[in-house]
Parts: structure tokens; C-alpha cells; sequence
């Protein structure tokens, strides 16, 4: 929803011109304040980052699903989780990989870490258009919901291997 596209797609799948478009936006920026500054202090101390993890991997995976609707109530709900989802993912993965990299490595890492976000800043919205344009709104949103559970799958995965 970061790029030009979730404008798109929301004007093709469901009609939204740019001023519901803007509220829209302006309600998730809302949202993510106030489940950052305040939710996610709160979740990390009740249940723990591994558990919470998991947990936001599976709330953003599911919540792409309902944007194959066609209904505009189930894309503001799902957006809803979505964006809870997506604002406690990033701070919690960051986190395990400042605690993960050992003290010498870190600003390595982290440059890593930059790069690879600046390279999926360009790839992921040339992907999305690609679908777009191409008029697979579904596939998008599968992909979409794929990729990120497919990331749950790896987060477990490398938790069994330790």
C-alpha cells in the first residue's frame, strides 16, 4: 500500500476515487501511529517478539485475502489488520536481527538489511504494476499473500533448525 500501485488497485477493484483513496491512506498512516507508539510495547511484553512474530506474519498473510473482494467494508477490515500486522512485523524483525548478528557485524548487517529494503522498494511495485496492468488483481493479491506466508514458513523453519 507504500507504493502508487495500492492507489491503483483500489480505484480498479473498487471504484475508490483519490479523496476516499486519501482517507483510506490517511486511516492506516493513523493506525500505524498508534499501534506502534502504543500497541506494540504492550504485545511485546504480554506475549513475547517470537510469538508476536508469528502472529503478524499470519495477520498480514490472511488479511491480503480479503482484498479478492469485491466489497469495499471487507477492504477496510482487512486493511485494518493489515496494517497491524505490517507495523509490528518491521520493528520485530529488525530487532531479531540486531540480537542475531554478533557485535562486529552489526552496522554490516544493517546495510544489508538497507539494501535489500531499497531493492524490494523497486522490484516489488514493478511487480504489482506488472499484475495491474496486465488486469490480474487476484493473482496480485494471492502473490502477495503467498510471499508473506511463505515468510512465516521460513521465520518457523529457521527456529526449528536452532
Amino acid at each position: 500500500w507504500k507504493s502508487p500501485n495500492f492507489s491503483l488497485f483500489s480505484n480498479i477493484r473498487f471504484g475508490l476515487v483519490e479523496k476516499n483513496i486519501g482517507l483510506l491512506l490517511t486511516y492506516i498512516g493513523f493506525l500505524q501511529i498508534l499501534n506502534r507508539g502504543f500497541l506494540l510495547p504492550r504485545l511485546i511484553k504480554k506475549f513475547g517478539e517470537e510469538k508476536l512474530t508469528k502472529v503478524a506474519l499470519t495477520i498480514t498473510s490472511v488479511s491480503f485475502l480479503g482484498f479478492t473482494s469485491f466489497n469495499t467494508i471487507l477492504l477496510f477490515f482487512c486493511l485494518t489488520f493489515y496494517s497491524i500486522g505490517s507495523v509490528l512485523l518491521m520493528p520485530l524483525l529488525l530487532g531479531e536481527l540486531s540480537r542475531k548478528g554478533n557485535q562486529t557485524k552489526q552496522g554490516e548487517l544493517m546495510g544489508i538489511k538497507d539494501s535489500l529494503m531499497s531493492v524490494s522498494q523497486i522490484i516489488a511495485p514493478a511487480i504489482g504494476g506488472l499484475f495491474l496492468n496486465e488486469g490480474l488483481l487476484n493473482e496480485l493479491v494471492l502473490f502477495s499473500s503467498i510471499f508473506v506466508f511463505g515468510s512465516m514458513l521460513l521465520v518457523n523453519r529457521k527456529k526449528s533448525l536452532n
